[in-house]
């Protein structure tokens, strides 16, 4: 049974966990119609055991042999998926262009999102922005501001307020925000009226909108 997801931030708690507690360290993606869903998981069920059970995933670690998981995401009639594995040998390994996360030239990345490495008092694994789209949302700040468009400047509270609120994600809403609030008062003289009210996630639950697939 597979969940799926009809929220991209579902979608991006599955994956952030599978890698940071299951070390599913290894990757590929795609996109398929929702009509041809089924068979791509029939085919990846006999290929790559991606519905086996807790007990044959770790009799194939003692082994050495890679363990596989998939994530997905259904917008409209198209589903996005990403295929999860684990080090170690096995098929998957041989008929698929497996890519590393640890890899900073192959980070997995939704919509302007990628999921990083954080070294604190011990690695963990979070979500940030990427450095164009952050760039790209400093300069729709800074053209919203400068020209007193009300209208953009709203959009881009908007965007902040509704932006995930993973912990390198949080740190950046507020930075963004931060050159809001100076480029509103640079422009319009008087403070920006708002306030950036961000809080954290609680336990990972799955969305209760998600769909489940036998």
């Amino acid at each position: 049974m597979y969940s799926l997801f009809t929220y991209k931030v579902d979608a991006m708690k599955a994956i952030q966990l599978l890698v940071a507690r299951g070390e599913y360290v290894k990757y590929t993606h795609g996109v398929i119609p929702k009509n041809k869903l089924k068979s791509m998981l029939f085919k990846m069920e006999d290929r790559y055991r991606i519905n086996a059970t807790k007990q044959m995933r770790y009799r194939a670690k003692q082994k050495g042999n890679t363990n596989s998981k998939i994530v997905l995401l259904q917008e409209n009639d198209m589903v996005y998926f990403w295929l999860m594995a684990t080090n170690g040998n096995g098929v998957i390994c041989d008929l698929e262009n497996l890519l590393d996360v640890t890899d900073k030239n192959n980070r997995i990345e939704i919509t302007g999102y990628e999921l990083i490495r954080v070294k604190k008092t011990k690695i963990t694994w979070t979500w940030r922005i990427t450095r164009d789209n952050y760039s790209d949302f400093e300069k729709r700040i800074k053209t919203a501001c400068r020209r007193k468009n009300e209208k953009l400047i709203e959009q881009c509270y908007f965007s902040l307020q509704h932006m995930p609120v993973f912990s390198e994600m949080r740190k950046q809403s507020f930075a963004l925000f931060k050159l809001l609030q100076a480029e509103y008062l640079r422009s319009h003289k008087s403070p920006y009226p708002k306030q950036l009210v961000k809080c954290f996630y609680g336990r990972f639950t799955i969305a209760t909108t998600a769909k489940q697939i036998k």
